[in-house]
């Protein structure tokens, strides 16, 4: 409101897009983004940024004709080329959960278990054997061994080099 800069240093990052109208993410001593905290949370500039702003299911994979397949369907990768190694990146509140069978994007998984969170409900799901996390407004009620189906929000996906 003053107009004067500020500095302030801090280790919480909802602390950082709270109060910076700029943040930049150090990893090891270096600069690895500066940006809003709009464009961190939406389009981090690698995976450490990704997960440092929330939680993330990852997987990796390869390019092959311009798509990546992953565990939870396939992902477009114009400009990659075939062979490249990489690291896709799903917010757990990108994950839609609907019945088996209603959507033909979607894939089998196995309810774990689920806590309600107030604002939130967290759902554990094991897809084929590997653990994945859904977060999904208000209470969701779905029981341990329950199945249904789960997809990607594929606008939303982030692809990273892997390494």
């Amino acid at each position: 409101a003053s107009g004067i800069a500020t500095i302030v240093v801090t280790h919480d990052p909802e602390e950082a897009m709270e109060m910076g109208n700029r943040v930049v993410v150090m990893e090891a001593g270096h600069v690895v983004q500066a940006d809003t905290p709009v464009n961190l949370y939406q389009r981090p500039a690698n995976s450490f940024v990704a997960r440092l702003f929330g939680e993330v299911n990852r997987f990796e994979a390869t390019v092959r004709d311009g798509q990546i397949v992953t565990p939870l369907g396939r992902v477009m990768a114009p400009g990659l080329p075939g062979g490249t190694k990489v690291e896709v990146a799903c917010r757990v509140e990108d994950l839609e959960l609907v019945p088996l069978g209603a959507r033909p994007d979607a894939v089998p998984v196995r309810v774990r278990h689920s806590s309600f969170l107030g604002p939130a409900t967290r759902v554990c799901l094991d897809l084929g054997g590997s653990e994945i996390h859904a977060r999904l407004p208000g209470h969701v009620d779905v029981r341990a061994g329950e199945e249904l189906s789960a997809a990607m929000a594929a606008e939303r996906v982030m692809v990273f080099p892997a390494g």
